[in-house]
C-alpha cells in the first residue's frame, strides 16, 4: 500500500497504535508466528493421531491396509462437503493414511502393546 493510504488506515481502523514505536509492531509480528506455529503443530498432531485411530480401527476390522485411503479418507471427504461453507475439507487431505502407513502404524500399536503387557507381567510378578 501507498504510505498515504497506510497512514488513513491506521488512524481510521487503529488509532491506538498512532505513535507506537517499530518494536511495538515487530513484537506483535512475532507473537502472531508464534500462535500461527503452535496451531500448526497442533493440526499436526491432531492428524496424526487420527492416522493412527483410523489405523487401529482397520487393524480391528481385520480389513486390507488400503481401505483407508480407498474409502476411509472419500468419506470423510463426502461428509464435509455435505456441510455447506465448510473450510475443513482441506486438513482431510493432511491425513496421512497411505498403505504404507497404515502398515507402520499398525505395527506401532502392536508393538506398544507388547511392550505394556511385558510392563504390567514383570509389574505383578508373572514374568
Amino acid at each position: 500500500m501507498k504510505p498515504s493510504l497506510l497512514s488513513r488506515h491506521q488512524v481510521s481502523n487503529h488509532f491506538e497504535t498512532i505513535g507506537k514505536p517499530n518494536d511495538f509492531f515487530k513484537n506483535k509480528k512475532d507473537n502472531i508466528r508464534k500462535i500461527d506455529d503452535s496451531f500448526n503443530f497442533d493440526i499436526n498432531f491432531l492428524l496424526s493421531k487420527l492416522s493412527y485411530m483410523i489405523s487401529y480401527r482397520i487393524a480391528k476390522a481385520k480389513k486390507p491396509h488400503t481401505i483407508a485411503e480407498n474409502l476411509i479418507i472419500p468419506c470423510i471427504k463426502d461428509m464435509f462437503e455435505c456441510f455447506p461453507g465448510n473450510k475443513l475439507e482441506h486438513i482431510v487431505r493432511k491425513i496421512p493414511c497411505s498403505n504404507d502407513t497404515v502398515n507402520r502404524r499398525i505395527r506401532d500399536l502392536s508393538e506398544n502393546i507388547k511392550e505394556q503387557v511385558i510392563f504390567w507381567l514383570i509389574i505383578l510378578g508373572h514374568y
